[in-house]
């Protein structure tokens, strides 16, 4: 594994984290996602020697927790500027008595195993594909 280069992609997650909290909307996460991880993807299957899908695993995880955690110690500020979400945490709270920081928690845990997944899968794919034009 090549911790050195997990590390640095890992850092995308603090910008995802601060960028979600203050500027986009959760319908729009999703958007700043998809080219993020695809650029670990590519740099993943380009500079990592083995293990694409761990790597990429390993990178969409560690993101997603990284994000979840900025929700979690940003709530006050995350809820100010996401009333939708904010009114759907007050409506979980009256019907299942969990707090915001619990359901945050739940969804960051699903969250991280669903971007785990798919940024293994992206970077497995862009090995096989860098592997096929480098053979052309």
């Amino acid at each position: 594994m090549n911790w050195k280069l997990i590390g640095l992609l890992s850092l995308t997650g603090v910008l995802m984290g601060v960028v979600t909290v203050y500027y986009i909307p959760t319908k729009y996460e999703s958007l700043l996602g998809t080219p993020v991880y695809l650029l670990c993807a590519y740099v993943l299957a380009r500079y990592a020697e083995a293990r694409y899908f761990a790597h990429g695993f390993l990178i969409g995880v560690i993101n997603t927790a990284i994000v979840t955690l900025f929700h979690i110690l940003m709530q006050g500020v995350y809820l100010a500027h996401h009333a939708p979400d904010a009114a759907k945490f007050a409506k979980i709270h009256a019907e299942s008595g969990a707090t915001v920081t619990q359901v945050m928690l739940m969804l960051g845990f699903f969250a991280a195993l669903l971007s785990g997944l798919v940024c293994g899968l992206l970077t497995s794919a862009g090995d096989k594909i860098m592997k096929g034009l480098a053979n052309r």
